[in-house]
């Protein structure tokens, strides 16, 4: 009976975590690196594919995607957002070997995770191999070792993210043999191979070409070891933003997985997972979404932790007194202690305590402190009465809570559903805020001057390579592109960067939109605790300007 309320339990966590992930899946525009991938998938669908890029495992099922219903934001990043939502299954069809209990936390963690919802709402492989690498091991756990060849070779066509795994694996491999630590959760007798080298040959072959429809498609695979050089040469965040982002999106499970390491010491390859996967991310910041895995070995821990915190809570009445009282109190704390950080120094102004006549402390100091001294009483009166166990139980429960409450905002944060004036660092430290702006100037002018919205050719010039989300916000225009800036007449639209073209050769009108929004390099620490609580960050803009041809404003051209 409680497996089958517990299986109750499990499809509520799958189906709100698949709502997450597919909720306005769409409304934030691709940045580059998503759309580089995505035009990919779209011009194989349309059967002019050219060159692809190593992660066929996002690129072979987004082109089915596109094939079927068309090239939109939201389908580019369906499958892994789709993948994310089925890997909320998996710890339960471990829960033999990991318990009951601990898999449907571990499931939950995953669902409501900040990271981990970020990540799945990224158009690109990460998340899609991380589902096939846990059935894979789903499959090794239940003897199924063709499914499990079967799985491991669509990891392998992840391309960049499997190689990414591979060197992780050989680095943990390493230090558990210079360890002696050789014990490993799954092995695989001589018949697994020879069970299952049929299958990653023939999934290999068929699926790495798309069943022969993208010939090309295993040489890109290929080249992974290549781009991963690559991918470590060119850093989009800065040391600081990386962990700040950590911090801010992971603060329970931290906290959780902290605490537990202190007080229940694991084997030491657990030590190893997490010291490996955590400094990769580190070592190699091209990409936010290198943190799945130490987000994986994270929230699995921070699982054990609050497993083990929860069987040794006794309920009663007593600890919902408890509860209530240091849960309010708690509260009241983070509010004021929130509303000084916002700005430290208006409350010495405006509203503190005078000492002859001058401002001496904040009120809201004050209040923290007297709501500190209350909270502290009621802890040593609760103690006194019913024991110091049940005062520290409440108190744990009381600061679970307030994390909880505070990783749930987060999950609202990365799901772009916070005012647009935030920015994130997670999934990727870029917005574009006027890229949909753009797109609808650019169907409006067209229309205005030709009757359908996507007839009129646009022209990216002053790029080596025009930024590939660009190139897919205008996807449905006829696009050409020229390295250099010339308004010779030619052309009705252009689009350039912030630069004075070359030459003027007809009147041309320009208007500027900001292309993108990224945090600015030079910040005081006090940005750092209004990131942590409203997203205030100072940030660097890089614009673009839309050139359009004055006759295209001339009302007797228009009439003809």
């Amino acid at each position: 009976m409680p497996s089958i309320s517990r299986r109750s339990w499990l499809l509520l966590i799958f189906l709100l975590a698949l709502g997450i992930r597919l909720y306005r899946l769409g409304h934030l525009p691709l940045n580059d690196a998503e759309a580089r991938l995505a035009l990919q998938a779209w011009e194989l669908a349309e059967g002019r594919a050219g060159k692809l890029d190593s992660q066929l495992l996002y690129i072979y099922p987004t082109a089915i995607l596109f094939f079927l219903f068309g090239p939109f934001d939201a389908l580019a990043r369906f499958w892994p957002a789709l993948s994310g939502s089925l890997l909320i299954l998996l710890p339960w069809a471990l829960r033999r070997r990991l318990g009951e209990r601990v898999a449907l936390l571990f499931a939950l963690f995953l669902a409501l995770d900040p990271g981990m919802v970020a990540f799945s709402r990224q158009a690109n492989a990460w998340m899609p191999l991380l589902f096939a690498l846990g059935m894979m091991a789903v499959s090794l756990e239940q003897g199924q070792y063709p499914r499990a060849a079967l799985f491991a070779a669509l990891a392998f066509l992840a391309g960049l993210p499997f190689w990414e795994g591979v060197l992780l694996g050989i680095l943990i491999l390493i230090l558990l043999r210079f360890l002696r630590t050789t014990s490993w959760p799954f092995s695989l007798p001589a018949e697994g191979w020879q069970q299952g080298a049929p299958a990653f040959l023939a999934t290999l072959l068929f699926g790495g070409t798309l069943f022969s429809f993208a010939p090309a498609g295993l040489g890109a695979v290929w080249n992974a070891p290549l781009e991963l050089v690559r991918f470590w040469g060119e850093p989009q965040m800065s040391l600081g933003d990386r962990l700040l982002a950590l911090t801010g999106y992971e603060a329970l499970p931290l906290l959780l997985t902290l605490g537990f390491l202190l007080l229940r010491p694991l084997e030491r390859r657990w030590y190893i997972l997490l010291g490996v996967t955590f400094f990769l991310p580190l070592l190699a910041p091209a990409a936010p979404s290198s943190w799945v895995w130490f987000l994986t070995v994270l929230l699995f821990l921070a699982s054990r932790a609050l497993d083990d915190f929860l069987s040794h809570i006794a309920l009663d009445g007593s600890l919902g007194v408890g509860l209530l009282v240091s849960f309010l109190l708690l509260s009241f704390i983070s509010i004021n202690l929130t509303g000084y950080l916002q700005d430290p120094s208006q409350p010495i102004n405006a509203q503190s305590l005078l000492f002859y006549g001058r401002p001496f402390l904040p009120l809201r100091l004050l209040a923290i402190a007297g709501a500190s001294l209350f909270l502290l009483t009621a802890l040593i009166l609760l103690a006194i009465e019913w024991g110091k166990k049940q005062a520290m139980d409440a108190l744990g429960l009381s600061l679970l809570l307030l994390w909880g409450l505070f990783m749930l905002g987060n999950l609202v944060s990365v799901t772009g559903l916070r005012l647009q004036d935030r920015l994130e660092l997670w999934p990727a430290p870029q917005a574009a805020p006027q890229l949909r702006l753009l797109e609808q100037t650019i169907q409006e002018l067209s229309l205005w001057s030709s009757g359908h919205r996507q007839a009129q050719t646009v022209l990216l010039a002053g790029w080596q390579e025009p930024p590939p989300s660009l190139q897919w916000a205008l996807r449905h225009h006829p696009l050409k592109h020229s390295q250099i800036v010339q308004l010779d007449g030619s052309e009705v639209l252009v689009i350039t960067p912030p630069i004075l073209p070359e030459s003027l050769a007809v009147p041309y009108r320009g208007q500027d939109f900001i292309f993108l929004t990224r945090p600015a390099r030079e910040r005081q620490p006090i940005h750092l605790w209004q990131w942590l609580l409203f997203r205030r960050l100072p940030s660097e803009q890089e614009t673009l300007i839309l050139w359009v041809r004055n006759d295209l404003f001339d009302y007797k051209s228009l009439t003809r």
